[in-house]
């Protein structure tokens, strides 16, 4: 956790955040982009072309089967490379071990976990791969290393790293809406009696209040006479609960490099704008992925 204070459009988050990485997930929005993003790359077909001069001409190629039908004996084409994007965007990282014949043609993909596998750079600029239950450093030429962002010492850095801010405050919102309606929402405040109550009174007036607004009760609270109710808590709307949760989405679909609107945020939505967001869609957010993964693959 991150000791901090953040004051965001009226509302006030706690010193410390309930936001962790395994948190980042459950919050929908970055699910949702998550989701979409890695869908789109895992849906391509790949294509086999042979270069000549200054075309590609599509070619037939035992390679083709293992990259679009059964990488590995494990995943199919559209798990593997989803998980692979996946772990690009949450880990930083994704990592495929290539598996060779005698004649050095491709038999398999094996897709490794990005907790298993640490980068080391060398003395001649060159990397190799420390892989658990290998005893041995491997080439880079055996590995498959996708990323985005990389440190000095060739290790992706995730996205999340990045937003860590962003998805802080948001964890910290979606708590705080969660708690508001889980606490009968927002029904907190004080009791008051014109007239002095004995201890057992004051609990039972408690006791019937309580059972009223949470754990399923129907909202409705009997107080005697001479006791009012008057609110301590801050409703919703004075709070900016949501606009907090939609300003928590723009921020996040900003990291993502996605629009708003591919993560349901429908605020003045026209023909014309969901058509230019497809656009911005294929462009700016799939084709860098699509980039990567392909000239990984054509360089390996």
């Amino acid at each position: 956790v991150e000791e901090r204070k953040v004051s965001l459009g009226g509302l006030l988050f706690n010193s410390t955040s309930s936001y962790s990485n395994s948190f980042a997930m459950k919050l929908s929005a970055v699910y949702c982009a998550t989701n979409q993003i890695s869908n789109s790359v895992a849906m391509l077909p790949i294509n086999i072309v042979r270069y000549d001069q200054d075309e590609k001409r599509p070619i037939s190629h035992p390679v083709w089967k293992i990259l679009n039908v059964a990488p590995d004996k494990k995943y199919n084409h559209f798990n593997i490379w989803k998980q692979a994007i996946e772990s690009v965007i949450l880990q930083g990282n994704a990592y495929f071990l290539i598996e060779r014949d005698e004649r050095l043609n491709v038999k398999s993909l094996n897709y490794i976990n990005a907790d298993f596998v640490q980068p080391m750079m060398q003395e001649d600029g060159s990397v190799k791969y420390l892989v658990t239950g290998f005893n041995r450093a491997v080439e880079s030429s055996e590995i498959i290393h996708l990323w985005m962002h990389v440190d000095e010492n060739f290790n992706g850095i995730s996205l999340l790293r990045y937003a860590y801010n962003t998805l802080s405050s948001a964890a910290d919102t979606e708590k705080t809406s969660n708690n508001f309606f889980k606490g009968g929402a927002g029904l907190n405040g004080v009791l008051k009696a014109s007239a002095t109550l004995t201890n057992d009174q004051k609990k039972q007036i408690r006791t019937s209040w309580l059972e009223a607004f949470t754990n399923g009760g129907n909202g409705v609270a009997v107080l005697p006479q001479g006791v009012d109710y008057q609110s301590v808590s801050v409703n919703p709307k004075d709070a900016q609960l949501l606009e907090s949760q939609e300003f928590n989405i723009v921020q996040i679909a900003r990291f993502f490099n996605i629009s708003p609107i591919k993560l349901f945020q429908l605020d003045e939505v026209s023909y014309s704008s969901m058509e230019s967001t497809e656009l911005y869609y294929l462009s700016d957010t799939i084709i860098p992925y699509v980039t990567l993964v392909e000239e990984e693959r054509h360089r390996k």
